[in-house]
């Protein structure tokens, strides 16, 4: 990809945090937060990008585990934290 142009990135995030959470409390248990936390995350990433990042080792495991969604060509994750439940497009990887 030397001298080419590569098509970045777009990233959309929400986060709301519960008024009654306990700060002090994470402490001895920080996974107290989960069900106090809602948060929404959508990165959308251009197929050469994808590609790029893809060669990096740190990044082929997590790419074999959760795998894009094709939208409009854009490879497409979308991360959800709502109700202590972690998903990524859709699939939920903690509960």
């Amino acid at each position: 990809l030397q001298g080419k142009k590569v098509d970045g990135f777009a990233l959309h995030s929400t986060l709301d945090i519960d008024k009654s959470l306990n700060i002090s409390r994470l402490e001895t248990n920080p996974m107290h937060a989960l069900d106090k936390i809602d948060a929404q995350l959508k990165v959308s990433l251009s197929k050469e990008l994808l590609d790029v990042i893809s060669r990096q080792t740190k990044a082929m495991i997590a790419l074999m585990i959760f795998t894009p969604k094709d939208v409009n060509g854009k490879q497409v994750y979308s991360v959800e934290l709502k109700d202590g439940t972690l998903k990524v497009n859709g699939k939920s990887i903690l509960k």
